[in-house]
């Protein structure tokens, strides 16, 4: 067993609230790394071009931001959850849902809406569980779902 083996072994067995606090801890601690690795590229001139390409947007009025900053923008805890959507006979609605956070929540007749309405409640859940100290259940994003070949059924 490896170090980082050991570490995952010792948090597992911690008590929740201490899993917060531990939580709590490495975030700043994270925070801090990056910060001092954001000063050393800045002081390297690693950033120059970015910024170059900030300030000339700004000068232009452009509002939106670059494509590097879209596609490395950061990814919020909510977006770590499956969301589900889906029309409901029985309610004669879009029922959201996000499993593993919160069963049926939110209805309307308008599916995007449902689905807006869904990310701020989980938002609101999420904030909420950290405020209490209590920790996150694992993400569900990304995860594999089972797939159905509609193409190649029998």
């Amino acid at each position: 067993m490896n170090a980082v083996d050991e570490i995952e072994d010792a948090i597992r067995k911690l008590p929740d609230e201490d899993q917060a606090t531990l939580r709590a801890w490495f975030a700043e601690f994270d925070a801090a790394t990056w910060d001092r690795q954001f000063e050393r590229d800045v002081a390297d001139g690693r950033l120059d071009a970015l910024a170059d390409e900030a300030l000339r947007d700004r000068r232009e009025g452009c509002r939106l931001p670059s494509p590097w900053i879209r596609k490395h923008a950061a990814v919020t805890d909510a977006a770590r959850y499956i969301k589900l959507v889906e029309w409901s006979e029985e309610d004669g609605a879009f029922v959201g849902q996000c499993p593993g956070i919160i069963g049926p929540c939110c209805h309307g007749s308008d599916e995007v809406e449902v689905y807006r309405e869904l990310c701020e409640i989980v938002e609101e859940w999420i904030e909420i569980a950290r405020r209490e100290g209590r920790p996150l259940p694992p993400a569900t994003a990304g995860t594999t779902a089972p797939t159905v070949d509609m193409m190649n059924t029998q």
